[in-house]
């Protein structure tokens, strides 16, 4: 759901049968669990729902890191040694 709606507008190829817009695409696997298992796609249903929430909670900037995580991010050594720990095997997943 989330990847959909960053993706708002653009067109994804099905199985190179159709396309449609992405925005769409979690409906879609919902269809088709529903389809192609015979059963009630509960699980599909609450991962778009709850991706839902989060995005517009996340859009609207209800969801915020603590004050004090910020704090301890930008002012401590230990976050730093992460930072740097980070930066060192981050270039393993670069794609190139």
């Amino acid at each position: 759901y989330m990847w959909s709606r960053y993706h708002e507008g653009m067109e994804v190829k099905l199985f190179d049968l159709y396309s449609t817009r992405a925005e769409l695409l979690p409906w879609f696997f919902l269809a088709q669990t529903f389809l192609l298992e015979g059963e009630p796609p509960v699980l599909d249903f609450l991962g778009i729902v709850f991706g839902h929430v989060y995005h517009h909670c996340n859009t609207v900037g209800l969801l915020r890191a603590p004050e004090s995580v910020v704090r301890w991010y930008k002012d401590s050594d230990s976050a730093k040694a992460i930072r740097d720990k980070y930066k060192e095997i981050s270039t393993d997943f670069e794609v190139l």
